[in-house]
């Protein structure tokens, strides 16, 4: 990496687009950022600047991070991305990091450990701070989440966001049966009977282990 670190920041909202570049900028004054707020945007960015890292939110109004991961990377193979997400990352992180990404940062961090984590993955060095180490780097704890594949937790999260399994279908490529069938198995995996169990499950499991 040179000098002058190029930097691509994509996140839907615009007060922590705001606030996540202030602190960039304080801290690597001399980077050169840019901004998106959509999937369809941060690829576009990857195809036409050379970036040193992709700072990139799990939820993204047209997509998330699951699937957005290995379209990226098809892009740019050996680009870097650190998610940064307020979903809970002892889910996540091992998950994206099995896709390619150098890190997972939750929202909820102290700043210093945000930017711990960014200057660590410029200087190419995979991030996974404290327990969360243990978990990215392959700990055989057992969790609820832990059985499902990467499509069925694309699923959830669609799920998660308000989508119909028609919306879904059409945003992942997807024939409606094949994704109401991943639901099926996810929600049986979960042994949950509807939307409100598994989110009651997901945030008790994020409470426990945080």
């Amino acid at each position: 990496m040179n000098g002058t670190p190029v930097i691509g920041l994509v996140d839907d909202h615009a007060v922590v687009r705001l606030g996540t570049r202030v602190l960039l900028e304080d801290e690597l004054p001399q980077a050169v950022i840019h901004v998106e707020s959509t999937c369809k945007g941060a690829e576009e960015l990857v195809r036409t600047t050379e970036l040193d890292l992709l700072v990139v939110d799990m939820h993204l109004p047209d997509g998330h991070a699951l699937d957005l991961l290995p379209r990226l990377l098809s892009i740019r193979p050996d680009l870097k991305v650190l998610v940064f997400s307020v979903s809970p990352d002892l889910i996540f992180a091992k998950r994206t990091a099995d896709l390619g990404a150098y890190g997972y940062v939750n929202k909820q961090v102290e700043e210093a450990q945000f930017l711990s984590a960014v200057e660590q993955v410029l200087q190419g060095e995979r991030w996974a701070p404290g327990a969360g180490a243990k978990h990215v780097l392959g700990a055989q704890e057992k969790d609820p989440f832990g059985e499902l594949s990467v499509r069925e937790l694309s699923v959830l999260n669609h799920l998660l966001d308000g989508l119909s399994l028609t919306d879904i279908a059409r945003r992942l490529d997807l024939q409606h049966s094949s994704v109401a069938t991943y639901k099926a198995r996810l929600l049986e995996k979960l042994g949950v009977r509807n939307m409100l169990e598994l989110q009651e499950k997901l945030w008790a499991y994020g409470r426990k282990r945080g």
